[in-house]
């Protein structure tokens, strides 16, 4: 029997782990393209920026926003100064419950990534989140592998702003602060 379904394998629209919009509209991305309803990149241009306007203004739940990762080693291994978010997470959980976080998955949500990665519990959302990040990180990455690969050379979506940092210098000479703007 013909099926309409899509199989794939490694997409992440098939991960647990995925951002569930970005995962939702992948798939809807690769449906539109196999059944030839996107053709050119100019179809594609208008899909995303109508993408973009219902991510701008869509009000998303915990689940909708919730990102899973486990922890997979004992966490007193994680030597770093600054672990990953879901291992500082599974520290503050175990510090709370005396529980071990091994072999643990964590579900939180980003709520900033300004200055680092930070978030916390999904169980603890507040309605607050980094949308940038998710569109950023989550969404556009994960449907720019596609169309690169469908439409290449063509630029669908708009350029990345890059993030820029301030520094504060301070000059021993005149004792006065100058700030530098560093791209990164």
């Amino acid at each position: 029997f013909p099926s309409h379904d899509i199989y794939a394998r490694g997409m992440e629209f098939i991960k647990k782990n995925t951002f569930s919009f970005a995962g939702v509209k992948q798939k809807e991305l690769v449906d539109l393209i196999l059944h030839k309803k996107i053709v050119t990149a100019n179809e594609c241009r208008n899909w995303v920026k109508n993408l973009k306007e219902e991510f701008d203004t869509k009000q998303f739940t915990q689940e909708e926003l919730t990102l899973t990762q486990k922890v997979g080693r004992p966490l007193d291994s994680y030597t770093s100064k600054t672990p990953p978010l879901h291992v500082r997470l599974a520290i503050e959980l175990r510090k709370k419950t005396n529980q071990s976080y091994t072999n643990v998955e964590i579900d939180y949500i980003i709520t900033d990534a300004t200055k680092g990665m930070n978030g916390i519990l999904a169980k603890d959302f507040n309605g607050e989140f980094a949308r940038d990040y998710y569109w950023s990180n989550q969404t556009q990455p994960l449907l720019q592998r596609i169309t690169d690969s469908v439409f290449p050379g063509e630029q669908i979506f708009e350029p990345k702003i890059r993030k820029t940092r301030m520094k504060k210098e301070t000059t021993k000479a005149k004792k006065t602060e100058n700030k530098k703007v560093t791209n990164y």
